[in-house]
């Protein structure tokens, strides 16, 4: 897959792999102390496998973007099903007014002609209800994906899930990292500083991913329903 270099790449993949690769960077760095690798010996290195030092850390970036964005969408990101884009348009969720859905619900109908489930027949199926909404959100996404605002929130959102991802793989490299150093050199506090940082974020990942999810959703309804109506309808 072939990334796209745009704004989310840069903010939401590539900054979150950033600021999590710090232990494996210092793990690095205590092999190639420990191995007596110098200058000369990485430049014939990059020679014999003819391979360039920006083309080397570009995959490396790639690679670990990739597996944050898997281990943050397995393991923190909820289905589509349970997303906060499906619950707010949920009769049963309370978050957003009767009248205020039944006008989303409306609007729905007359642009992507998608009838979505009224409050009792949500009662009586709600997994059926979930997957209507799951449909229509996504015609909504491509109405509105332009807008600045809603890229914005879905940034965030997507910043927060893969660091995430990324924080769960940097804590168990600084677990690594504490018994290798602690056996080389003997200097462990910037290890351990890195698991307790990283291991919070973890922790809290319920209560973040959940906040910028809410927050994207919000603005996602918002901004549909102050678009213009003269779009045509995405089928």
């Amino acid at each position: 897959m072939i990334p796209k270099f745009d704004q989310y790449y840069w903010s939401a993949q590539y900054a979150p792999a950033l600021l999590t690769s710090i232990p494996l960077a210092i793990i690095a760095d205590i092999f190639a102390k420990q191995v007596g690798v110098d200058i000369q010996t990485v430049k014939t290195i990059w020679e014999t496998v003819q391979v360039t030092p920006a083309l080397f850390w570009a995959s490396l970036s790639f690679l670990l973007i990739q597996i944050n964005i898997y281990l943050s969408k397995m393991l923190f990101q909820p289905l589509e099903e349970q997303l906060s884009t499906t619950n707010m348009l949920l009769y049963q969720n309370q978050e957003m007014g009767k009248g205020v859905k039944n006008a989303i619900h409306l609007r729905i109908k007359t642009d992507f002609s998608i009838t979505l489930l009224n409050q009792q027949e949500e009662q009586a199926d709600p997994l059926e209800a979930r997957r209507w909404i799951v449909e229509a959100v996504s015609r909504i996404k491509e109405r509105v994906r332009e807008n600045k605002m809603v890229r914005r929130r879905n940034i965030a959102y997507g910043f927060m899930r893969n660091l995430m991802g990324g924080a769960l793989l940097a804590t168990g490299f600084s677990v690594i990292g504490y018994f290798l150093n602690r056996y080389l050199e003997g200097r462990t506090t910037i290890f351990i500083a890195c698991g307790v940082a990283y291991g919070f974020l973890c922790l809290m990942n319920r209560p973040l991913i959940r906040h910028f999810g809410r927050e994207y959703a919000k603005t996602l309804f918002q901004q549909y329903m102050a678009s213009s109506t003269t779009q045509p309808a995405v089928t």
